[in-house]
């Protein structure tokens, strides 16, 4: 596990201070960006957006660095990757977590139908 440190800016002129915190806002606005994009593939059942797709929607969007940006991407991605292990998913697809029985089925017996997440 990696240490980090915290460092207090109370040296820093307001100036600078409010530049960071606008970078810092920026920063946050291309990771939700994403969060986004991974919500609605869930919702959709669609493929989960990747690296490309996601430079696609944030292009000329942001006013930050290409590379702040595609760092922001592998982290975010990271982070699905992570826990898409811990859950024990399959790399870009839905989670089949039950079953739900409906009305009928074709047969006229109670049928079943996946639930995704």
């Amino acid at each position: 596990m990696k240490t980090v440190r915290v460092y207090q800016l109370a040296h820093l002129s307001p100036v600078l201070f409010r530049r960071l915190k606008a970078a810092q806002t920026e920063t946050a606005q291309v990771w939700n960006t994403c969060m986004d994009l991974h919500k609605q593939a869930r919702l959709d059942q669609a493929r989960w957006p990747e690296q490309g797709e996601m430079q696609q929607a944030t292009r000329n969007r942001f006013a930050l660095h290409s590379r702040l940006v595609q760092a922001i991407f592998r982290t975010f991605l990271g982070t699905i990757e992570t826990t898409r292990r811990c859950l024990g998913e399959s790399a870009g697809q839905p989670r089949i977590v039950g079953t739900v029985s409906s009305e009928t089925g074709p047969t006229g017996d109670a049928a079943e139908k996946p639930v995704r997440l």
